[in-house]
């Protein structure tokens, strides 16, 4: 699981691009093994690490400009 983490976070492959990668057939077969252990699936582990990484996160302008 941890290539299929760093996959997850450093690129933006598909999801069965990952699960082939990782020695899957199936990327379903992937995403349950994945949750099964990891207690997330691979889509939200994906975006709730891109949203905690600060050179991928956004902050709208409506929120900066509120600040002032």
């Amino acid at each position: 699981m941890t290539s299929s983490r760093e996959l997850l976070e450093d690129t933006q492959l598909p999801l069965c691009s990952i699960a082939h990668q990782v020695g899957y057939e199936s990327d379903f077969a992937f995403a349950r093994t994945f949750k099964k252990r990891l207690g997330i699936t691979p889509t939200a582990y994906r975006k709730q690490r891109g949203e905690t990484d600060p050179l991928t996160s956004v902050t709208p302008l409506s929120v900066l400009s509120a600040a002032r």
